[in-house]
């Protein structure tokens, strides 16, 4: 086994030895579209992400999880999103807040080779995932994850995890997980997101993807915005878009593209008028 991959099993016993105890890791065979699970105790699956200078390894622990599904197919997640980022993603740092397994930083990391991302995921099994991966592809003196969630006030949350979807993951009482099951719930830091990013230079591009704690993060991150002034993907749902539209229309900010992933879901990309 080469030093790569001896380190990043190393780390999977240290930041998942608690947490896979309580699950059975799965593994899918493939056979064109039909998918079957299995259970079992070894080692979760190697998957091949993309192709060409974008070729990319994630380690997949639960295929019921709608990124890994994707990348257990081959195939990065919200792969048009990724493709509109890249369009508007001048040089500078990118920051990724709620980074999940590392789909969107290791995408761009592959796409400009240059450029460095900061991420913040702040639940610990996904944490967990995200530093291996970032192993797993040699890219962490390019990447720079922290295990904390983004908010207007520093301190400590509570994340609740729908069944079956640790992507929807969220903090408080902000119910983004359409009535399905609660099943996990963990407490993680909170940061104010000014206060994190004080030392990172030349931010260009930063992704939100926060489950309804959008207020709070941006809340928390006015000054950085007015610094920097860089561009904004961000998602929205109901309860919150119309805040973030008014946030970014008193910053001199236009709305620049809207897509739609999920019902009740948008993403949002902002651009200074100035610059664009």
């Amino acid at each position: 086994m080469d030093p790569i991959h001896s380190l990043s099993f190393l780390l999977m016993k240290k930041f998942l030895k608690n947490t896979l105890k309580k699950f059975d890791i799965k593994i899918i065979h493939k056979k064109g579209w039909d998918y079957r699970v299995m259970k079992t105790n070894r080692f979760p699956t190697n998957c091949r992400v993309g192709s060409g200078s974008k070729l990319a390894h994630f380690l997949s622990y639960d295929p019921d999880d709608s990124i890994q599904l994707f990348h257990l197919r081959g195939e990065y997640y919200e792969q048009a999103d990724l493709q509109l980022i890249a369009k508007y993603y001048r040089p500078g740092t990118f920051v990724d807040i709620g980074a999940n397994v590392g789909n969107h930083a290791i995408f761009l990391a592959k796409t400009f080779p240059d450029r460095k991302i900061v991420c913040f995921e702040p639940h610990p099994r996904t944490y967990g995932y995200l530093y291996i991966n970032i192993i797993e592809n040699g890219l962490f003196e390019r990447i720079m994850p922290t295990r904390a969630a983004l908010s207007d006030r520093a301190g400590t949350g509570t994340i609740q995890t729908p069944t079956n979807n640790i992507g929807g993951s969220y903090l408080g009482n902000t119910n983004r997980c359409f009535q399905d099951e609660i099943v996990e719930r963990w407490t993680c830091e909170l940061q104010i997101g000014d206060e994190a990013l004080s030392s990172t230079q030349d931010i260009s591009f930063i992704k939100i993807d926060v489950e309804g704690h959008e207020r709070e993060c941006l809340s928390g991150l006015c000054k950085t915005i007015a610094r920097w002034r860089p561009s904004v993907f961000v998602e929205v749902d109901n309860n919150t878009k119309e805040f973030v539209t008014q946030y970014f229309n008193e910053i001199n900010y236009q709305l620049k593209e809207v897509t739609v992933q999920y019902h009740g879901l948008q993403n949002f990309l902002f651009l200074p008028k100035e610059l664009w």
